[in-house]
C-alpha cells in the first residue's frame, strides 16, 4: 500500500490554487462517493475566527468524559496530517487513511479540486463508516463556501468570536466576514453564539431573525463570571436561567479560554436538551482535562526541551492575527522573563501583531518558517521592529533567548512555525536547509 504522504503530495497538484472557495467541486465528488455527508453521526459544526479549535477541544473533552464516542475534524495539522481526523477518539491510522485517500483520488481522477476539499471528502467518508455518537466538525477558514458546509442538518451550529483574518477570501470588514461565517447556520438547528464584536453580533442577529434560526447567545441567554484575577483562582461560574454551574479553571492557558470554555458549555447544554447523556459532572471533568496542541502549549519533552536549562519553560502558540496578538500579550504579562521566537506568513498583519506584543519584544528572534513558500522572511520581520533580531534557525534562536536571560521561551506567530518546531523537536534534529 502506498503511504498517505505520497498520495497527499499528488493531491496537492490537482488544483493550481491552494484556496478556491466554492462548493461545486465538493458536491460533485461527494455524489460520486455515495453522499457520505448524509450518513454521519450527529454533527456539531463550528465556525469562527478565534477560539473555534479550543471550543471544539472543550466540547470533545466533556463528551468523552460522559463516555461518548467522538469524531473530530480540524485543520491545519501541526506535525502529521493524520491529526486532522480523529475517529471515535483515536487518530486515524495510516493504512486506513491511505485507503480512503486512494479511493477519493481514483474517483476524482484528474478533475481539479483543492487539497482541503478532497481531504475533507476523505474525512467525511471515514466518519460515515466508523460508528460514533457525535462528530465535531470545524470549518477550514470561512463558512458559506467552506468544504465542510455540506452537512444538511447538523445537530448544532456554533460561532466562536469573529475577527479580522483571511481578508483576501472573506472580505475586508467584520461585517463581511460575519456574513461568511454565519452561513453555516440552518433554520432547523440551534445556533450557539459566543461573545462577538458589535458589528458581527448585528450581522448574526439579523441573519438569524430573517432565516428563523433559533439562537443561544452569550450575554443574552447565558453568561459566565470570573473575577479579574481569575487566572489565579480555582473556580469560576457559568450561568443560565438563574442557575449557576461552578467550574474549575480551564486546562488551556490564557484568560480567553474562559470564554471558549463557556461557549463549549453552552453547546453541551443544547446537546443535553437533545437527549445526549451528559451531566454537569462531565462538564466539570471535561473543562479540567481538555487539550489543544499548538495553543499556548507547554512543550514538556523532546530534542530542544531536553537541551534547555531545567529552569526554562518552553511554549508554542500558533495564533497569527491581531486578536491572537492581543491575547498573547495578556498571557506574556503573567510569565517571568518571556522571550519570543516569531515567524509569520506574508499575508498576515505582522506589523500589527508585533505592535500588540511590543512590550515583550526585548530579546525577540525572528525566523523564516521552514519549508513554507508563503513565509515572511526573518529579515523582513526584524525590519518591522527594532527589538527583533533575525535568527538562522531554531537552535540559534533558542540559544540567544536563553543567553538574554529568558525563562519562558515562546515559539509564536503561526501554526506553520509551531508545526515545524514540533516536528523537529520530535525528530531530534534540525535540517541544515532551514
Amino acid at each position: 500500500m502506498i503511504h498517505s504522504d505520497v498520495i497527499l503530495e499528488r493531491l496537492l497538484s490537482l488544483h493550481p490554487k491552494r484556496i478556491d472557495l466554492t462548493l461545486d467541486r465538493v458536491w460533485a465528488l461527494l455524489e460520486k462517493l455515495d453522499a457520505p455527508q448524509d450518513r454521519l453521526p450527529p454533527v456539531v459544526h463550528i465556525a469562527g475566527t478565534n477560539g473555534k479549535g479550543s471550543t471544539l477541544a472543550f466540547i470533545k473533552a466533556i463528551a468523552e468524559s460522559a463516555g461518548l464516542r467522538v469524531h473530530r475534524y480540524s485543520s491545519p495539522h501541526l506535525v502529521h496530517f493524520h491529526e486532522r481526523i480523529v475517529l471515535a477518539g483515536e487518530t486515524i491510522p495510516e493504512p486506513y487513511l491511505a485507503v480512503l485517500l486512494a479511493e477519493c483520488e481514483a474517483v476524482q481522477s484528474d478533475t481539479p479540486i483543492t487539497f482541503f476539499e478532497i481531504t475533507t471528502a476523505a474525512a467525511l467518508l471515514a466518519f460515515s463508516r466508523t460508528p460514533a455518537d457525535l462528530l465535531l466538525l470545524e470549518t477550514g477558514l470561512g463558512g458559506r463556501l467552506d468544504a465542510t458546509n455540506v452537512v444538511r442538518e447538523p445537530a448544532i451550529t456554533v460561532l466562536s468570536r469573529i475577527g479580522i483574518d483571511h481578508q483576501e477570501f472573506l472580505g475586508e470588514t467584520l461585517t463581511d466576514i460575519a456574513h461568511e461565517k454565519i452561513a453555516i447556520a440552518r433554520n432547523n438547528t440551534t445556533l450557539v453564539v459566543g461573545a462577538q464584536p458589535e458589528e458581527a453580533a448585528q450581522v448574526i442577529a439579523d441573519y438569524a431573525a430573517s432565516h428563523k434560526i433559533r439562537t443561544f447567545t452569550a450575554g443574552l441567554d447565558w453568561s459566565f463570571q470570573r473575577e479579574n484575577s481569575a487566572e489565579s483562582l480555582s473556580e469560576w461560574q457559568w450561568q443560565h436561567e438563574g442557575k449557576k454551574l461552578v467550574l474549575p479553571k480551564p486546562t488551556l492557558h490564557g484568560k480567553h479560554q474562559f470564554e471558549n470554555a463557556a461557549l463549549a458549555i453552552a453547546t453541551v447544554k443544547i446537546l443535553q436538551k437533545q437527549n445526549f447523556t451528559i451531566d454537569d459532572t462531565d462538564i466539570v471533568s471535561g473543562i479540567a482535562q481538555a487539550e489543544w496542541p499548538g495553543r499556548m502549549q507547554s512543550v514538556r519533552n523532546g530534542y530542544w526541551k531536553q537541551n534547555l536549562p531545567e529552569d526554562v519553560t518552553l511554549w508554542v502558540e500558533g495564533g497569527h492575527n491581531l486578536d491572537a496578538g492581543k491575547v498573547l500579550s495578556e498571557m506574556l504579562a503573567e510569565l517571568d522573563a518571556p522571550r519570543l521566537i516569531i515567524g509569520m506568513l506574508k499575508n498576515k498583519d505582522c506589523a500589527g501583531y508585533l505592535q500588540c506584543i511590543a512590550p515583550y519584544l526585548d530579546g525577540a528572534q525572528s525566523l523564516t518558517i521552514p519549508d513554507t513558500k508563503a513565509a515572511l522572511s526573518a529579515e523582513a520581520i526584524a525590519k518591522l521592529h527594532s527589538q527583533v533580531q533575525p535568527a538562522r534557525d531554531f537552535t540559534y534562536a533558542l540559544d540567544q533567548a536563553v543567553r538574554s536571560g529568558g525563562k519562558n521561551l515562546i515559539v509564536c506567530g503561526s501554526l506553520y512555525l509551531v508545526g515545524a518546531f514540533l516536528a523537529r523537536n520530535e525528530a531530534g534534529t534540525e535540517p541544515a536547509d532551514i
